[in-house]
């Protein structure tokens, strides 16, 4: 059985039980699905899965995710975001002694203006619900200072995927658990 004939073949079944069912079929795969930041991993052993009398999985009609208040996505392009710290999950916490030098605007056409320490740079970027995706373009190339973080801060910023907000501050989530930045506002351009 091919992914695409079963999709097209259980038209009137809701993407989790589509889900569920190939992973009952499949029962090497592991799927996750990622929503709102929160993952939801489906078990990957039909047993595993809530069984009644008659055999049939049954699923839950509905799964609510808590949403934080304050993750209003227009909060993104009101302000110049300071980054303040960055925490990589292997618990290596950096904060940033000159939050000043590495700044990012988004303005609402999708483009996006960064400052990274004595470089500047801009790109484009792309926002739907918490997903976020950063594409740096031009970029200058001064000699910073051997301390700089002006390469790291690029680099971190391409490799993001989900945003929030929490207390006031900005949180950019790195690909692949990477770890996360955090940023406070400023009205003070860069």
């Amino acid at each position: 059985m091919s992914y695409s004939w079963f999709m097209a073949n259980h038209k009137n079944l809701t993407i989790v039980d589509k889900l569920g069912m190939l992973s009952s079929k499949f029962s090497h795969l592991l799927i996750l699905i990622t929503v709102c930041s929160v993952t939801l991993v489906l078990p990957t052993q039909a047993q595993e899965l809530s069984k009644f009398g008659n055999g049939e999985l049954q699923y839950p009609e509905e799964i609510n995710f808590p949403i934080s208040e304050g993750s209003n996505t227009n909060n993104l392009t009101r302000e110049v975001w300071h980054l303040q710290q960055i925490r990589y999950n292997n618990d290596q916490l950096i904060t940033v002694a000159q939050p000043s030098k590495y700044t990012l605007k988004f303005l609402p056409d999708g483009k996006v203006q960064i400052r990274a320490d004595c470089n500047r740079a801009t790109g484009t970027y792309i926002q739907k619900d918490s997903s976020l995706s950063i594409l740096i373009g031009p970029t200058t190339r001064a000699m910073c200072p051997p301390e700089s973080m002006s390469n790291q801060y690029l680099q971190n910023l391409q490799s993001v995927r989900v945003f929030f907000f929490q207390d006031g501050n900005l949180y950019l989530d790195l690909q692949a658990d990477g770890g996360t930045m955090m940023f406070e506002t400023s009205t003070i351009d860069s």
